[in-house]
């Protein structure tokens, strides 16, 4: 019944940003969607970062600076770009080998958007992206995963259960985390 009370407050609250910077005022909130059969289909994590929107943008979409704030980020590499279409290498630190991938970034500077999916190396079939929205108390970050990370991981996939734990899991701390290195660069709370 929680969920059903976090889930109609959210509604409720989308509605209106001033409201949904008032809940944010208290911490990140993350929204979880999922199928019929109980898999998850992404999480958005939402925050309010005490930033004016220009000053976010800019951190995001220098792409070759991720490195320097978002956790286990090891190497952020700009292989392409053509206008707001940019193609970025990605090495993460994790036990073992660092994974690497490459996805592809459609940047809307007028809604203060990307949109990223999943090219080519690991985590197949990924998508993230960021949607910022200006407000009174700063802005609005809302980051949206899909991090196939369980199914592109023999070992990971040893320990999935059927209720989806370690995927539910993995992919609703990935928002909070990189949200959290975002405002921590930006020096805001």
């Amino acid at each position: 019944m929680n969920g059903v009370l976090v889930a109609m407050i959210l509604s409720k609250s989308l509605a209106h940003a001033e409201d949904l910077s008032a809940l944010l005022s208290r911490g990140e909130v993350n929204l979880l969607e999922t199928f019929a059969d109980g898999r998850l289909r992404q999480v958005t994590t939402m925050a309010l970062v005490c930033a004016p929107v220009d000053k976010v943008w800019a951190t995001l979409i220098d792409f070759a600076s991720y490195d320097l704030w978002m956790p286990q980020v090891s190497r952020a590499d700009v292989m392409q770009q053509d206008g707001n279409v940019i193609e970025a290498e990605w090495a993460i630190s994790v036990v073992g080998p660092d994974v690497t991938y490459r996805g592809k970034y459609t940047l809307d500077p007028t809604s203060y958007s990307i949109t990223g999916t999943w090219v080519s190396g690991a985590l197949q079939g990924s998508r993230w992206d960021w949607k910022l929205d200006s407000t009174a108390a700063g802005t609005i970050v809302k980051r949206t995963v899909r991090v196939n990370v369980v199914d592109s991981n023999w070992v990971l996939r040893q320990f999935e259960d059927e209720n989806h734990t370690l995927d539910y899991g993995l992919n609703s701390s990935v928002g909070v985390v990189e949200v959290r290195g975002l405002k921590a660069h930006l020096g805001v709370p």
